[in-house]
């Protein structure tokens, strides 16, 4: 089989990454379980985001808690990417169906405040928010014709040329007993 992009796995970053792969390009999604039966369904907390509705609360006040509580081990570039990413991220899941728990007063999101944040930028899905996030992916990326999901196959091995270079990946159907 040929397919221009292999991803191996089916939780929250895999299927965002498929999904978001030129269309023209054929996407092969392995995963080891059903699909959506992952540790990303698990997830009860949430994702953090400045919101455009908190006049206080700012890039740079979240880039400074994630330091922080870093301890130093952070790359500071990839703490900005993520941060200045995160709201378009979250219009991007409400897009494709997640709903963020809203507060009842005025329909605003509930934001929680969360160990390291100095502000209320959580959004979440009731307790529920990774099985809410995988779910609406999961809908996504089978509604893509360019994209095709291998259910109950394990990734055994790369196969990489002299230089490392990886060109493809032996899996293993569970289903089937075989390797392909």
């Amino acid at each position: 089989m040929f397919y221009d992009v292999i991803i191996i796995g089916s939780g929250i970053a895999a299927l965002n990454t498929a999904r978001n792969i030129d269309s023209t390009l054929n996407v092969a999604l392995i995963t080891k379980t059903e699909i959506g039966k992952g540790s990303s369904v698990l997830a009860q907390g949430g994702i953090a985001s400045v919101s455009p509705d908190n006049e206080q609360d700012s890039f740079e006040c979240h880039i400074k808690d994630t330091l922080n509580v870093g301890g130093g081990l952070c790359h500071d570039d990839v703490v900005e990417l993520c941060i200045k990413n995160a709201p378009e991220a979250i219009k991007d899941l409400v897009n494709i169906g997640v709903h963020f728990s809203l507060r009842e007063i005025n329909d605003n999101y509930d934001l929680t405040k969360e160990g390291g944040h100095s502000h209320r930028r959580v959004y979440h899905s009731g307790d529920i928010t990774g099985e809410s996030i995988v779910s609406n992916l999961i809908v996504d990326v089978k509604n893509r014709n360019n994209i095709k999901i291998f259910e109950n196959n394990v990734a055994i091995n790369l196969i990489t040329d002299e230089e490392g270079t990886v060109f493809g990946v032996y899996v293993l159907d569970n289903i089937n007993k075989s390797v392909k």
